[in-house]
């Protein structure tokens, strides 16, 4: 697991929820084992998967953007001082960007 990275322990993780093994988010690899395979891409895979990750680049930009200008209204309507809890929250935005980012390259 340690060789293999985050996506290593990503990978038990998902496999132990699947066979209801794991039922929280603590994990523990203890008394796991699992077999890494390395499958090499042909040239179109591999340039879908940059294609999709620059994709995904971009949507992060555009949605920094969103943010940015939502703040700059805000200030504007409601001065400088303004509580953004009366807008949309920010982490909130994230949380489902990245959700959505992950499950897309699962």
């Amino acid at each position: 697991v340690e060789k293999g990275g985050l996506a290593a322990m990503e990978l038990v993780a998902i496999t132990m929820r699947s066979e209801g093994m794991l039922s929280c988010r603590a994990l523990s690899f203890r008394g796991t084992s699992f077999n890494m395979r390395v499958m090499p891409l042909e040239r179109e895979q591999v340039a879908m998967y940059t294609a999709a990750a620059e994709l995904w680049q971009r949507m992060l930009r555009v949605l920094g953007e969103m943010q940015n200008a939502e703040k700059r209204l805000a200030r504007q309507m409601y001065g400088k001082k303004t509580e953004m809890r009366t807008h949309v929250d920010i982490s909130f935005q994230m949380r489902y960007f990245w959700a959505a980012q992950q499950s897309f390259f699962k």
